[in-house]
């Protein structure tokens, strides 16, 4: 009988990650190429041509760049006195890749997982606190308080020290809240239903 139960309960575990899964990598796909909440996302320049040939010449490994920085082994003292020398002036963080692939498998394989992965994390702290979760808005309210922190944690804390604009953070936000919310949605209803039903 024991068995059973924890087999009902892994079970439980694995439909309602699973779901999840698809929930939020259905979501995310969808806000990056049928809504409207990416299109300010990435500025432009008429320049692109001539800025990434430049580039290309002058970069030759996938690398972030910060730009200006001092060459590596440099001491913190040189650090400051060219942080102070750029006080006023342009600089960049440059992404830079040297071949762009037409095949996205590995991404979208890779999102999956990691989908999989936040997902199931939620759902073990779920089923772990279930007495102190009872409610669907107590439960939506933990998965939408996880959505917060990561908010926080990630690209408000980006933007925060590396000075990204906030069009650029805006649509993570926006994926991180409303994919969530759509998650959260199946897992507070499925957590407990399953749970009344074993």
């Amino acid at each position: 009988m024991a068995f059973q139960q924890l087999n009902q309960e892994n079970m439980r575990i694995v439909i309602a990650s699973l779901v999840g899964m698809v929930i939020l990598f259905v979501y995310q796909a969808l806000s990056w190429s049928v809504s409207p909440v990416h299109k300010n996302t990435f500025g432009y320049t008429k320049d692109q041509d001539a800025i990434v040939a430049f580039l290309s010449q002058h970069l030759h490994e996938d690398e972030i760049y910060y730009m200006p920085s001092p060459p590596p082994g440099s001491s913190m003292q040189e650090h400051q006195d060219m942080m102070k020398s750029m006080v006023g002036k342009p600089y960049a963080l440059v992404n830079y890749h040297a071949a762009m692939s037409g095949n996205m498998t590995s991404e979208y394989i890779m999102g999956l997982l990691l989908n999989l992965a936040c997902v199931l994390l939620i759902v073990l702290l779920m089923n772990r606190a279930a007495i102190a979760f009872t409610t669907f808005g107590s439960r939506l309210g933990l998965v939408m308080t996880f959505s917060v922190f990561l908010v926080l944690a990630a690209p408000m804390m980006t933007m925060n020290w590396w000075g990204y604009p906030w069009h650029y953070v805006a649509g993570d936000v926006t994926d991180m809240l409303i994919g969530w919310f759509l998650c959260g949605l199946w897992l507070s209803w499925y957590m407990g239903r399953a749970k009344k039903a074993a």
